[in-house]
C-alpha cells in the first residue's frame, strides 16, 4: 500500500514556503534590530533552502509512505519492521493546542529503524539537526515565552548522532517518527485506520502461514 502526497499538497507547500521567503525579505527590509533580521535570514534559509529541498524531493518521489508485508518504509528517511510498531496514532509537537499536529508512529525498539538510514538520509538528518540548533540560538531572545521555550528545545537538538536524534524527537513530541498530516492530503484518522488495518491484514496472513 501506497500513501501518495497529492500533487495539489506539494504546490501549496511550495506556494507557502515562496510566501515565507518573501515576508523573510521584507522583514530584513523593514527590520529595526538585529533580532528582527535574524528572523528574517532565518525565514528564507528554513524556507527557502530547506523548504524548497523537500518540495523538491516531493516532486521526485511523491509518496510519504509505502506498506509492505516487512514493514513502513518512510520516504523521507528510514524503514520500521512490523514487529517493531508498538503504536500509532495523532499527537502534537508540544504541550497545548499550540503545538503542531502530527501523526506520530511508537517504536518498541528502535536500533533496526536507526540502522536502516542511507549515508545520505544520515546526512540530510545532520543537516537538518544543524540548521535547527542555529535557529534555536538566533531565538534563545525571542520576546515571547513560548518562541523561547521552542529554541531551548532546537538548541538541544543533537547534531551527530541519529539514536539522539531519534530520542529527542521522542522528548519533544511523544512519537519516536512524526508526520506532517498535511503531506497526505486527507484526515489523519482515516490514515492511521488504513495503517491499522494493513498491519492486522500482515498479522492474519502470518498465523496462516
Amino acid at each position: 500500500m501506497v500513501f501518495p502526497i497529492p500533487r495539489w499538497t506539494v504546490f501549496a507547500l511550495a506556494a507557502g514556503c515562496l510566501a515565507f521567503v518573501l515576508l523573510g525579505l521584507f522583514i530584513i527590509d523593514i527590520a529595526g534590530s538585529n533580532f528582527e533580521k535574524t528572523v528574517g535570514v532565518i525565514s528564507i534559509v528554513f524556507f527557502g533552502a530547506g523548504g524548497g529541498f523537500a518540495v523538491l524531493r516531493m516532486l521526485r518521489v511523491p509518496v510519504v509512505l509505502t506498506l509492505s508485508e516487512e514493514g513502513i518504509l518512510v520516504q523521507a528517511g528510514g524503514f520500521i519492521p512490523w514487529d517493531d510498531v508498538e503504536e500509532i496514532g495523532i499527537g502534537r509537537t508540544g504541550a497545548g493546542p499550540a503545538g503542531l499536529k502530527i501523526i506520530g508512529i511508537r517504536l518498541k525498539s528502535t536500533e533496526r529503524y536507526i540502522a536502516s538510514f542511507t549515508p545520505e538520509e544520515q546526512r540530510l538528518m545532520r543537516g537538518t539537526a544543524r540548521a535547527g540548533r542555529v535557529a534555536g540560538a538566533a531565538l534563545r531572545n525571542a520576546p515571547t515565552r513560548s518562541t523561547r521555550r521552542g529554541a531551548r528545545q532546537l538548541g538541544s537538538l543533537p547534531q551527530r548522532d541519529p539514536a539522539a536524534m531519534v530520542q529527542w524527537v521522542r522528548n519533544v513530541s511523544g512519537w519516536d517518527v512524526t508526520l506532517s498530516p498535511l503531506v497526505f492530503g486527507r484526515p489523519s484518522a482515516g490514515v492511521i485506520r488504513d495503517i491499522e488495518t494493513y498491519h492486522q491484514a500482515v498479522r492474519k496472513r502470518r498465523r496462516l502461514f
